[in-house]
């Protein structure tokens, strides 16, 4: 019964990280930036991107992060398929894996110089995805131990927070972070 609640979970959980927005390990997505104070600058900042461009670069980071999703969705069924062991053995590894992996994409959409005054909103996106692979992560670790129970409650989080990010995403005007599913 525990592999049929994997399916269900975890592939809703694994398109939300195929849009290419996550972060695992912590709930509190931070986009400061570090300065050197006593370095003089002889360049003017570059100026804040417009929004268009934002959303054109913070795609493009989705849009590979989800094509590197999908292997990790395609990896989940085939073991699905063919594996003998049990879910609770043979699917963490990969979850692991594909949480590492948008623990990078995350990185480099925090990377990305924000629109002024669109910062607020851009933290509430991310921190939105950013609960949904915590959730993930605690699925992953239900699911290693058999826990149904909190394979359950971790997949209603996950599906709470994609809710949400997907919300934000297309409030925000993204077409492929967040929207694509």
């Amino acid at each position: 019964m525990i592999v049929r609640h994997v399916a269900i979970a975890i592939l809703p959980v694994a398109a939300l990280l195929a849009m290419g927005c996550g972060k695992t390990g912590a709930t509190t997505v931070t986009t400061s930036r570090t300065v050197a104070a006593d370095a003089p600058s002889t360049r003017a900042a570059p100026p804040a991107p417009t929004r268009a461009k934002f959303i054109a670069q913070a795609d493009s980071v989705c849009k590979a992060a989800g094509a590197a999703t999908e292997r990790f969705r395609r990896m989940l069924l085939q073991v699905q398929h063919e594996s003998k062991a049990p879910a609770g053995e043979s699917l963490p590894p990969i979850l692991r894996r594909l949480i590492a992996s948008e623990r990078a994409s995350v990185a480099k959409l925090q990377s990305l110089p924000e629109p002024a005054g669109d910062t607020a909103t851009i933290v509430s996106w991310l921190a939105a995805v950013s609960e949904a692979i915590v959730d993930q992560g605690n699925l992953t670790e239900a699911l290693a131990k058999g826990d149904a129970t909190g394979l359950r409650a971790a997949s209603r989080a996950a599906n709470d927070a994609k809710a949400r990010a997907r919300d934000s995403a297309k409030g925000y005007g993204f077409r492929i972070c967040g929207v694509r599913e």
